[in-house]
């Protein structure tokens, strides 16, 4: 989950870089949509990369001048996408041999350590 005070800090960092002005709402919009699909590692990390390597004029052909990203294009830019692994599986339902898809693996830890402890009852 990211920290909400780490999420301002990088937001205002692409606001000052991009000259878009959000409103409140939509920067909590933003933060829902992503505080609990990644961790403030991966945020900062996204956050150092994306303003290291996108230019203004590159945001601007992408959301127009002063333009604001999509939902879809803050989780598209954050959530790491998973990555063909070029083995192949067999599919539980059908037992047919598929493409085996898989995530980082730092962001595959995030999501083993995100996971609710299973309870055993004991009877």
């Amino acid at each position: 989950m990211i920290n909400a005070e780490i999420f301002i800090t990088g937001f205002k960092k692409f606001q000052l870089s991009f000259e878009f002005d959000p409103s409140r709402e939509y920067q909590d919009m933003v933060y829902n949509a992503l505080k609990d699909k990644i961790n403030d590692e991966i945020f900062i990390d996204t956050c150092t990369n994306i303003l290291k390597t996108t230019t203004k004029q590159e945001w601007n052909e992408a959301y127009g001048y002063k333009g604001r990203p999509a939902l879809a294009d803050w989780i598209n830019a954050f959530v790491p996408k998973m990555i063909k692994t070029g083995n192949l599986v067999k599919c539980k339902i059908t037992n047919q041999l598929v493409d085996e898809y898989k995530y980082p693996e730092n962001y595959q830890k995030f999501l083993d350590s995100s996971k609710p402890n299973k309870l055993h009852l004991i009877a």
